[in-house]
């Protein structure tokens, strides 16, 4: 742990957040071929630690692999959007979806104090009685 109470992140969750931020802010965009060597070159890491977060990526539906053809980035339909991490990186990034998930949770917020889909709690649900 650090000093701020915050255990280190390791280097190859630096990786999978590095890349899956890219991949969630558009720098590589659906259909694009992911280069395990170029992406080792950029961070500055070896190829096993960007294979193991390829394999990471992959289990969170960001990209997938091919054979004889390489790591490709999958649409947003294919995500695991309700994973921590994805929502996280979404969040995070520049793009125009991303201004509507914003706003679609800063609308939800109050929402979440009604309950799981929108249920009135007890006090609030008219007795038929």
């Amino acid at each position: 742990m650090t000093a701020s109470g915050r255990v280190p992140q390791s280097l190859h969750d630096q990786v999978v957040g590095a890349i899956g931020t890219a991949i969630c802010d558009g720098v590589f965009p659906a259909g694009h071929i992911l280069s395990i060597d170029a992406l080792a070159a950029q961070h500055g890491v070896s190829r096993p630690v960007v294979r193991e977060a390829c394999r990471v990526l992959t289990a969170l539906g960001l990209v997938a692999s091919r054979r004889r053809v390489g790591t490709v980035v999958q649409p947003t339909t294919r995500w695991m959007a309700f994973d921590p991490r994805v929502i996280r990186w979404r969040l995070a990034s520049s793009t125009a979806s991303a201004r509507r998930w914003r706003c679609a949770v800063a609308a939800a917020a109050p929402a979440g104090e009604r309950g799981p889909a929108g249920a009135r709690s007890p006090a609030t649900t008219p007795r038929t009685s």
